[in-house]
């Protein structure tokens, strides 16, 4: 949430639970849920928890309260506007796409010798054509090779706006699919590299948990 920019829900006072003599012993919990849920979800404002003895008259809940809230400083009083340390350009995203295309990235660098078509067909870049073809089949001389055609231009096209999406996003702007000034072809090779050393990060992280 701080670092993609969710604003949350708008903020409300709102009931947590309701304390009696015979209804008790669950009010930790529902603090709780009420912390790890609907408080995250409005991006964690400043919060006083109140408890108000419900026999007391209207009058004397608001003095109270206004007290209660005089005691903060202003500066906790005050909303403030969440803020995004990366926020995401525009409002319609589709993660999916994003994904794809840097599963091409990810594919090309693992197969940087191998047909453009072939990489496509191994990372999935289209539900049309990637099904139809074999990464690993023999290419038979005279045999029709349009799919293959249209892989490769889907694989170089993704491939593309791959590169972009991690040129930009370390630059501070994400997603965006405009090449940049100064852009740096990178060497596959390390970048596969990197891709290999992430997943056994993973894995390590995966055995610690299990633990």
């Amino acid at each position: 949430m701080a670092v993609f920019g969710h604003e949350g829900v708008k903020p409300r006072v709102r009931r947590v639970d309701t304390l009696t003599a015979k209804r008790n012993k669950r009010a930790a919990e529902r603090v709780q849920a009420f912390v790890d849920g609907e408080w995250i979800e409005q991006a964690q404002p400043n919060t006083a928890l109140v408890s108000i003895p419900l026999g007391l008259t209207k009058t004397q809940i608001t003095r109270q309260l206004n007290k209660i809230l005089e005691s903060y400083d202003e500066r906790l009083r005050t909303p403030a506007k969440p803020y995004a340390k990366y926020p995401l350009l525009g409002t319609r995203q589709r993660k999916d796409t994003l994904f794809r295309y840097l599963s091409v990235v990810w594919m090309r660098s693992a197969m940087p010798r191998q047909a453009l078509w072939r990489v496509g067909a191994r990372a999935k870049v289209s539900d049309t054509y990637s099904p139809e073809l074999d990464p690993k089949a023999r290419v038979v001389r005279g045999e029709q090779i349009y799919d293959r055609e249209v892989l490769s231009i889907l694989t170089s096209r993704a491939y593309n706006r791959g590169i972009a999406l991690a040129e930009n996003a370390a630059r501070g702007r994400f997603p965006s699919y405009d090449v940049p000034e100064h852009a740096v072809e990178p060497d596959l090779r390390e970048l596969w590299a990197l891709v290999g050393s992430r997943r056994k990060w993973k894995r390590n992280q995966a055995k610690q948990t299990a633990r």
